[in-house]
């Protein structure tokens, strides 16, 4: 019966993730009238494939909020914050910078700021709501251990400015660099450079500090999901690797006009694998920050209150 009860939930989650994604579209759009060129794909094929990307946003949503000692509205704007800098913020902020080579209208990017902010505040109290309610006074009162300054600034930096970067680069060109159509969708070449070429590049036109900045960002987000996270580094890892992997590339999934054929899936195979390894080495290194005795639990969606 339980199962049950999650997979109606998980039915009417994923519905409203898709409804609250397309009233969000229309009142950016609404703000920021922006043309989108048509793909060739009928309306009921992007429908279904929205529906798709929404059921796997809903999918880890609910893990996160399955696995959460917070409840309510703290849970609530957690979740909002999750999804509005990773679905939404992260993704267009890096579409920016390589902007001369997609050719978004500014007006787009900025109905997607906006849209996606209103998509994820109403999904965020709809699936707190649906799973578990607004009770704040179940909210767990955690006792973490003080953080040393000096190490937490450490691992902080060993974070953003080489193990996010380097996963970055390194699955940027020995993934979706491989692809020739990306090649020339980006250079207007089928040019294939050394990583080494590649790298220096990167470190002279800025992309590297760029993503230490996005890096920091990440970091940023994921502290609040190490805290309410039960559990130790593995569930935290992987809870966090799912979100910052689904959440950014379950897009990918639409037809887009400004990444014909199949650069939308070697950037979605780039992404998806680098950002749950980044997930996991932010749970690996930070976690001694958020130790706290508790009971091992074994499953990854232990039970709540339905």
């Amino acid at each position: 019966m339980h199962y049950l009860k999650l997979t109606v939930k998980f039915i009417l989650l994923s519905i409203s993730y898709l409804a609250l994604w397309l009233i969000g579209m229309v009142i950016g759009n609404a703000f920021f009238a922006s043309e989108v060129p048509q793909t060739g794909a009928s309306e009921g094929t992007v429908l279904l494939l929205m529906f798709l990307a929404s059921a796997l946003n809903t999918l880890v949503i609910m893990i996160m909020i399955g696995n959460s000692r917070w409840k309510g509205i703290r849970l609530a704007a957690v979740t909002a914050l999750e999804i509005y800098v990773i679905q939404f913020f992260l993704s267009q902020i890096e579409t920016l910078w390589f902007n001369e080579a997609l050719g978004l209208p500014m007006n787009l990017i900025y109905t997607l700021f906006t849209g996606g902010l209103i998509t994820a505040v109403l999904f965020a109290l709809v699936a707190v709501w649906v799973m578990i309610g607004f009770n704040p006074s179940e909210s767990e009162i955690i006792t973490l251990p003080e953080p040393t300054m000096r190490s937490l600034i450490i691992r902080v930096v060993v974070l953003v400015v080489l193990v996010y970067p380097l996963l970055y680069f390194l699955a940027g060109y020995f993934i979706a660099w491989q692809f020739e159509p990306v090649r020339m969708h980006y250079t207007g070449s089928p040019e294939m450079k050394s990583f080494w070429e590649m790298m220096q590049l990167n470190i002279v036109n800025g992309l590297w500090v760029w993503q230490i900045a996005r890096a920091l960002l990440w970091v940023l987000i994921a502290w609040p999901v190490l805290v309410m996270i039960r559990g130790g580094f593995l569930r935290k890892g992987i809870i966090l690797g799912l979100l910052f992997a689904v959440l950014m590339n379950a897009q990918h999934l639409l037809p887009n006009p400004y990444m014909p054929g199949i650069i939308p899936l070697a950037h979605g195979i780039e992404t998806a694998s680098s950002n749950f390894l980044w997930g996991m080495a932010i749970a690996w290194l930070l976690n001694p920050f958020f130790l706290k005795k508790e009971n091992p639990e074994s499953s990854l969606m232990p039970d709540v209150k339905i």
